[in-house]
């Protein structure tokens, strides 16, 4: 019978199956062993049960959200079988309309999950001074908030552009939104710079600031890290997905009623 055994060789990890038979030559008995490097194969295994792990997260956290929305919509229908005043069916068909577009807007966010996790990636020269300030101006020029942009340290980037947008969005609509009142004016630092190894581009607001403890689990499905939240819980978690599907990573530093730094790091090169 086959077995597997790891080696250790230059900080990683190799796997090998390997077939051990006796073997009888000139009356003696030896060993022939053949191994088969299947590195390759374990790490598509492994990536396998991650992916099936998050997919059995996503059923259920799906499921149990959308499950709100669906009791208040039946509870809603009994109620109109049982109404005989026909003048408050217009206000139950104002709630049926308002269930009805948190729905609408939920299943959104999780088709964008599925169009992030599927798409093939298609790697493009992005000049943040060119496309990134206009496309800033053009989605959040309305909003009143003040914007202090500086991409002098790092200009252009190799990355999928409309991904990169689609994580820029995430960050932003958190920055532009959650304004801390005692903040005279909302405000928003977007600048860029680069190390060895990655293109950074950092994104900070004086908003009402995430607690400590909520920062760990604010990139999951629909975790929502303050009472204030009136989204989906979905876009940090689209963000997230994102800066994995581009080989990048996202970190948030927060300290409350003082504000949120994102930092968005991307692996200098195609990506």
């Amino acid at each position: 019978m086959p077995y597997e055994e790891k080696i250790e060789k230059n900080n990683s990890d190799y796997w090998f199956s390997t077939v051990k038979v006796p073997l009888r030559i000139d009356g003696e008995t030896h060993v022939l062993g053949v191994s088969t490097d299947v590195t390759e194969l374990k790490d598509l295994e492994q990536t396998l049960k991650i992916r099936n792990s998050e997919l059995e997260e996503f059923l259920y956290n799906t499921s149990h959200d959308l499950r709100g929305p669906v009791s208040s919509l039946l509870g809603i229908a009994d109620l109109m079988e049982k109404e005989k005043d026909f003048q408050n069916l217009g206000l139950y068909g104002e709630m049926v309309g308002e269930l009805a577009r948190k729905l609408d807007h939920t299943l959104h966010k999780l088709l964008e999950v599925r169009k992030v996790t599927s798409k093939k990636l298609e790697p493009k020269t992005v000049d943040l001074e060119k496309t990134l300030v206009k496309w800033i101006k053009e989605n959040y020029g309305e909003k009143k908030v003040t914007f202090d942009i500086d991409f002098s340290k790092a200009t252009r980037l190799e990355v999928d552009e409309e991904l990169f947008l689609l994580v820029i969005q995430k960050v932003m609509n958190n920055a532009c939104t959650y304004h801390n009142t005692s903040h005279k004016s909302k405000e928003v630092k977007i600048y860029s710079g680069k190390s060895t190894t990655h293109f950074h581009i950092w994104i900070e607001d004086n908003g009402d600031g995430i607690e400590k403890e909520h920062l760990p689990r604010i990139t999951q499905m629909f975790y929502k890290g303050t009472i204030n939240s009136t989204g989906s819980g979905l876009g940090l978690y689209v963000g997230q997905k994102v800066m994995e599907q581009l080989n990048g990573y996202m970190s948030i530093h927060s300290i409350p009623t003082v504000g949120t730094t994102v930092e968005l790091s991307f692996p200098l090169g195609k990506v």
